[in-house]
């Protein structure tokens, strides 16, 4: 039977041989490094692509609201010559539309004068006898009501007039609705391009109202 001695010698031994047979763990892998001729991946897709800038719009290509605000501020308001043109129209559309107004007053006055006159000297001369003259001739309402319908006749053409030479100046100017196009034209029975009247009416109203402020009407 063997001694404590020779166990001991056996028991280191078999634990050499384990030691000498036991696996390494395995060295760590390093990461492939990225070759440098490959392009990265594309980031995600955000969304749909954003629209085209304001200044970069064909204005009569325009045909809702919110698009010509833009294109207007951001094309047409920073531009110091377009700004005074519009300037210069605005003034001369206020100064004829005050000439008519005043002009109009005046005839309306004068008739007034007029009649008043005319009752006037007629009550005078009726104080005395007829001397074989005739009476004076009182002022015709109906006559004057035709000289008045004249003079509005004429402010209407002469208002029509400017009107059409504004559109001119505005479309001259790139303002929507006011250049053509699909934005600027009335659509048509047979033709499924333009705006209706009404709302190119409409749309042209508003377009003349922000003009105003912005010239500082």
């Amino acid at each position: 039977m063997s001694g404590p001695g020779q166990l001991n010698a056996e028991v280191a031994r078999l634990l050499q041989i384990l030691a000498s047979t036991a696996q390494a763990p395995p060295p760590p892998v390093a990461p492939p490094t990225a070759d440098p001729r490959r392009r990265p991946p594309p980031p995600p897709h955000a969304g749909p692509p954003a629209p085209p800038a304001a200044a970069h719009l064909d204005p009569s290509s325009i045909t809702t609201w919110p698009t010509a605000l833009r294109y207007i501020t951001a094309t047409i308001a920073p531009n110091a010559p377009a700004m005074a043109r519009l300037s210069r129209m605005k003034q001369n559309q206020r100064d004829n539309e005050l000439a008519w107004h005043l002009s109009r007053e005046e005839l309306v006055r004068k008739q007034h004068a007029r009649a008043e006159g005319s009752r006037r000297v007629d009550e005078i001369l009726r104080q005395f006898p007829p001397a074989g003259g005739s009476a004076p001739q009182l002022p015709d309402p109906e006559q004057d009501a035709h000289e008045l319908r004249a003079f509005d006749l004429k402010v209407h053409r002469a208002a029509s007039a400017m009107v059409a030479a504004m559109a001119a100046e505005l479309a001259q100017l790139g303002m929507p609705f006011f250049c053509g196009g699909r934005g600027g034209t009335p659509r048509q029975l047979d033709d499924a391009d333009g705006l209706e009247e009404e709302e190119l009416r409409e749309l042209r109203r508003r377009v003349m109202e922000l003009v105003g402020d912005l010239v500082g009407e």
